[in-house]
């Protein structure tokens, strides 16, 4: 990627939010502190020193209609077979990147993927997210947190019922040291994924595994377990409802 003078860089903020949730109907516009949860996400986009446009992925005229009075713009709907349960979400980035240079004659230089249910990440973490692709011109940025649960720790289960570890060349006497002799584990937590939008177009998923693309450079940004909360389910939202006031 020839780098840019990062005042010249165009850098889009693209927020996924369609309007079938599962775990929670309606989370993405339900209220939280009489602002729906969407909000956070695009007033979080809005006070960036970095993004320059904001566009919301949905399926949903409410959530359209909602991204639109904070500022957000709504280009095209997302389509239906993009929307489901277990649609992809990078399928919808290849579709906005396409859909927007073909359609608006616009494509930005940086794309910044962030999920409206990670309601405590900050505008600080977004944005060295951001400053971190600029300045060391690597592929992709990620922000993370600390495992809760170390790896060494999971286990697969297998057809005739019994389990067997996940990571299979770690000893016992390794899977079960204690949490501080255990090697550093980070989790990607959903706050903001960034990358060139190059990156979207040439590669149909993340180019980032070992297997076809060891050479990629992958970076992070770490955030605290606090500011790396995410909402799946009702309970969920009600720690949602009590965290936001009180954060």
């Amino acid at each position: 990627m020839a780098q840019k003078n990062k005042r010249d860089l165009d850098i889009l903020a693209f927020v996924l939010a369609r309007g079938g949730s599962t775990g929670v109907p309606g989370k993405n516009i339900k209220p939280i502190n009489d602002k729906p949860l969407i909000g956070y996400t695009l007033d979080l986009a809005n006070s960036s020193r970095f993004i320059n446009k904001t566009i919301v992925a949905t399926d949903c005229k409410e959530i359209k209609r909602v991204a639109e009075e904070f500022g957000a713009e709504v280009p095209t709907m997302r389509p239906v077979e993009m929307s489901q349960k277990l649609s992809r979400a990078y399928d919808a980035y290849r579709h906005y990147v396409t859909f927007l240079k073909n359609n608006s004659n616009y494509r930005p230089d940086i794309f910044v993927c962030l999920f409206s249910t990670s309601y405590t990440k900050t505008v600080s973490e977004v944005d060295a997210a951001i400053e971190k692709l600029i300045d060391t011109n690597c592929d992709w940025v990620f922000t993370v947190t600390e495992c809760e649960h170390h790896p060494y720790r999971c286990f697969t289960p297998t057809e005739d019922g019994r389990i067997e570890p996940f990571c299979r060349d770690v000893e016992s006497f390794d899977i079960w040291g204690n949490r501080q002799e255990l090697p550093t584990t980070y989790r990607i937590n959903g706050n903001a994924f960034v990358t060139w939008t190059e990156n979207i177009e040439k590669f149909p998923t993340y180019n980032i595994d070992m297997v076809n693309h060891a050479d990629t450079d992958v970076r992070y940004v770490l955030c605290s377990q606090e500011n790396s909360m995410d909402i799946d389910t009702p309970t969920d939202f009600k720690i949602a409802e009590y965290l936001i006031p009180n954060s």
